[in-house]
């Protein structure tokens, strides 16, 4: 009997352990984003993350990594976005992100837009 129990705890443990080392599945940054002026709108695409169910898209001022941005749309499912709450002859600063049920990915590279 002590050692069905024994077999039964080592197996559970393993179970656990297993289960603590379990792979993150968070998507990779989006990739190759680009910005097109246009008259007081802003166009962004960017290549179609693997893993992804949706994308975010932030914007900014000025330079900066993510942290530095304000979150302008979420919950998107294609892969481009039109900002049309812009001024013309501001420089704007985006980034994107992928998400998915495990997490949100680091920021795209930053790209810069000002709109005509």
């Amino acid at each position: 009997m002590r050692r069905i129990f024994q077999f039964i705890l080592v197996v559970l443990m393993t179970m656990f352990l297993a289960g603590c080392d379990s792979e993150n599945n968070v998507p990779s940054a989006p990739q190759n984003l680009t910005g097109t002026a246009g008259a007081s709108m802003v166009t962004l695409d960017w290549d179609t993350v693997t893993d992804a169910t949706s994308y975010n898209v932030y914007r900014s001022l000025s330079t900066g990594d993510l942290s530095s941005k304000v979150l302008l749309a979420s919950a998107l499912t294609a892969t481009a976005y039109s900002d049309t709450n812009v001024t013309s002859g501001t420089t704007y600063f985006y980034q994107v992100t992928a998400e998915n049920s495990d997490g949100e990915s680091s920021g795209s590279a930053e790209v810069s837009v000002t709109p005509q």
